[in-house]
């Protein structure tokens, strides 16, 4: 038998054990990924609006005028893009909606796919038509349907803009046509397409068609569409992402390619033709393949710290695991100077879900330079425990010698 003053101590620990409260919540969110240019190449572009970006880590390796606001004409439908799929990833819209065009959309001039008014159409079609073609009717057409107005749809636009930190973006439309006000940064345009490569990879699917994809087919309105953005078909490893040209914006384009584990980001706006704006996306791209490399560093999934203790917790212990892939990108012949991840977690209290960020893993190089970071989640739900569980958990804390 226990004497009492053990039982009266065991109540007592017990007690602190279930009711107060433990540490929790990271000492500071971290710092994203620096910007780091330690190149500085020398390009004498005709654009005056340009950016290079690595498409893992979002490491800008050139800039010039980036941060200058500009007409983007039909880079807005990266963000147009952007919402659709984040409308489709929370389950708001699906691929397989009818969408009916309204009179507004077919009044759009331009680039189009000729749709009708009350025309039935299936919401992937108009996505195509917006990824592949341009089509500002198609755009119309997608805003209302989300959002129910393009105004609305507009106001949704700038917020996700400020979400994102594009600090010289505003949008007055979701199509790209010329209007007072309506701007975007190259440096914006590249921070968008990295969130759209980084949260929508599936995107990629559609706007790598060159040609082939076809709206109402087996009817006479059938539409073959051709894709606007040259590179998908003559620059290896291209896949994306969006051009755009107005009398205002002159020639834009947003491009990105993958070889092997690395992925560039191209930026080109003001250019003054459309073959310009591609030489010099290439021209970019080309410096970038040839002088980084991108190296895997954790796996989505895979067990970064096994068996840490959660206080209070049902498991008592949980493996902590990368909630994505982590891949860093770094100059070639600068491998060995990247070094040693490192875990930043503070101690874990339930409840937590297997998406609940509970830490970090960084990459640094041997400047301490950050070259990557991806969240740390549990392995599975923790609960939790029980106060029977809890005394029992206690007993053996206090008694291991007993079995």
């Amino acid at each position: 038998m226990v004497p009492r003053l053990y039982r009266a101590l065991l109540v007592a620990l017990v007690f602190a054990v279930m009711v107060l409260p433990a540490a929790s919540g990271l000492a500071g969110p971290g710092e994203e990924t620096e910007w780091l240019t330690s190149r500085t190449p020398g390009f004498d572009l005709q654009a005056p609006g340009a950016v290079l970006m690595d498409g893992t880590s979002g490491q800008v390796i050139f800039a010039k005028g980036a941060d200058e606001p500009r007409a983007p004409a039909s880079l807005t439908k990266l963000m147009t893009l952007v919402l659709v799929f984040d409308a489709l990833k929370a389950g708001r819209i699906g691929m397989d909606d009818v969408v009916v065009a309204s009179e507004r959309a077919k009044q759009m001039g331009g680039s189009t796919i000729f749709l009708d008014t009350n025309e039935k159409i299936a919401l992937e079609d108009l996505l195509k038509g917006v990824a592949i073609s341009s089509g500002n009717d198609a755009s119309v057409a997608l805003a209302e349907h989300i959002a129910g107005s393009e105004a609305a749809f507009v106001a949704m636009m700038n917020d996700k803009a400020t979400s994102l930190g594009m600090e010289n973006s505003h949008f007055v439309n979701c199509h790209g046509i010329d209007a007072p006000g309506h701007v975007m940064s190259p440096m914006d345009v590249a921070i968008l397409a990295h969130y759209a490569i980084q949260n929508h990879p599936e995107l990629l699917a559609y706007t790598s068609i060159y040609d082939g994809g076809f709206l109402r087919p087996g009817t006479k309105e059938e539409f073959w569409l051709v894709n606007t953005n040259k590179l998908v078909r003559f620059y290896p490893g291209a896949d994306g992402l969006k051009t755009g040209s107005t009398n205002q914006a002159k020639y834009c384009v947003a491009a990105t390619a993958q070889r092997e584990k690395t992925r560039m980001i191209a930026v080109i706006m003001g250019a003054p033709n459309s073959t310009t704006r591609f030489a010099e996306a290439r021209q970019l791209m080309d410096y970038g393949f040839a002088n980084y490399v991108t190296i895997p560093v954790v796996q989505a999934g895979e067990v970064v710290q096994a068996g840490v203790p959660v206080a209070k917790g049902s498991p008592a212990t949980v493996d902590v695991v990368a909630a994505r892939d982590l891949l860093v990108t770094i100059e070639k012949g600068r491998e060995q100077a990247i070094g040693e991840a490192q875990v930043e977690m503070a101690p874990l209290c339930p409840p937590l879900r297997d998406d609940s960020v509970v830490g970090s893993l960084l990459v640094t190089d041997d400047a301490g330079n950050l070259l990557g970071k991806v969240d740390l989640v549990p392995c599975q739900d923790v609960r939790r425990a029980s106060l029977p569980s809890m005394i029992t958990r206690v007993l053996g804390w206090l008694f291991p010698f007993v079995r």
